[in-house]
Order: C-alpha cells, then structure tokens, then sequence
C-alpha cells in the first residue's frame, strides 16, 4: 500500500492511479471519523451480521452470483479467500483515519475497482449473456452490495443488543456513500438516507 505507482504502468492507467489516489474536496472528515469509531467499536458484531444476513442476502442476487460463478468464486477454495478478503477490506474500512492520509484504504479501493473491472472483461469473454443478464457486475451490482455493508448491519445491530443512535446511522451512511463514490458507484443512485 505504501509503493509508489510503478513508471511501467500504461499511462492511462497511471495517470487513473494518480488522480484516483486523491480524495475529492467535498469529503466532510468530521463524520466519517465518528463512523469509523462507530464501526470499529462493533466489528466483531457487524462482521457477523455480514458474514451472515448481508452474505445470505447478497448471494441471493441472480445476476451477481452468476458473475461470481464465472470468476469461480463460489467454489469451496474461491469462497473462502472471498470471504477473507472481504472481512479484511472491511476491517481496513473500519480503521480510524483509514481514508485520510495516516491510512491506507485508498489504495484498497482502488484493487477492489480495478479487480471489479477485470472480472467484468473476463465474465464476458464467458458465455455471459447481456441481452438476459446484463453488463456484469454493474451499477445496480454495486448498489446491492454497499446496501449490504452499509445498511444491513445498521438494521441488524439493534437485534444484536446494539444501540444505534439516529446520528451513528447519518455518520455510517455517509462513510459509505463516499466509499461507493470511491469504488465507482454513481453518486446519483447512492441513497442519503435509510
């Protein structure tokens, strides 16, 4: 996370890395740092509740679980590193100062975008079916999954014995709607409030 974007890179793709690398002027620090201490506080519970109620939920999806199929992350093996590397972006996500210049999440995203658009290219090199399908791993795709890390737990928790204040919810949710932002989910579809 801390190496420099490598001169070998196509220009296009460093020219993406360097401007993607920085946060964008409208970021408000102030709630996205009671968030992460919110998050944080109750990890181990929202990671159950993602590893149980968002999982079930998400994996529920026809088109999303197709494209996972296709990039042959259900197997026993490809659902297990998903499911690792999931909790560990996650855990990355609920890192105080994560986002901001003591972090590192920044370059985490970025992977996430760019593995994104390479399973995308890939699935469609599959017998992938656009005209039933659609464009894999799409905007409502993501829209789905940042419900589930976001919302999901700010249901469940309460069930959990958690209290969640009216401003723990305002300050989760927009951590997350600038997260989606980040991992390339149109800010017009990102809804700004439960």
């Amino acid at each position: 996370n801390q190496q420099s974007i490598p001169e070998s890179l196509p220009s296009s793709l460093r020219v993406w890395l360097e401007t993607a690398m920085k946060l964008p002027s409208w970021i408000e620090r102030e709630p996205i740092d009671r968030a992460t201490r919110f998050l944080s506080d109750h990890a181990i519970s929202i990671a159950v509740i993602l590893s149980t109620v968002s999982l079930l939920q998400l994996y529920s999806l026809k088109k999303g679980v197709k494209a996972l199929h296709r990039t042959d992350q259900l197997g026993y093996s490809g659902a297990l590193k998903r499911l690792g590397s999931t909790m560990q972006f996650c855990a990355q996500t609920f890192t105080p100062q994560g986002l901001f210049e003591e972090g590192a999440l920044i370059p985490v995203i970025l992977k996430v975008r760019l593995m994104h658009a390479v399973s995308r290219y890939y699935v469609q090199q599959t017998d992938w079916s656009e005209e039933e399908l659609g464009v894999p791993i799409c905007q409502e795709d993501l829209l789905a999954t940042l419900m589930g890390f976001s919302r999901t737990p700010l249901r469940y928790l309460p069930k959990l014995g958690i209290k969640v204040t009216e401003q723990n919810a305002q300050d989760v949710l927009y951590y997350w709607s600038v997260l989606g932002e980040l991992l390339g989910i149109r800010s017009d579809i990102i809804p700004c409030n439960l």
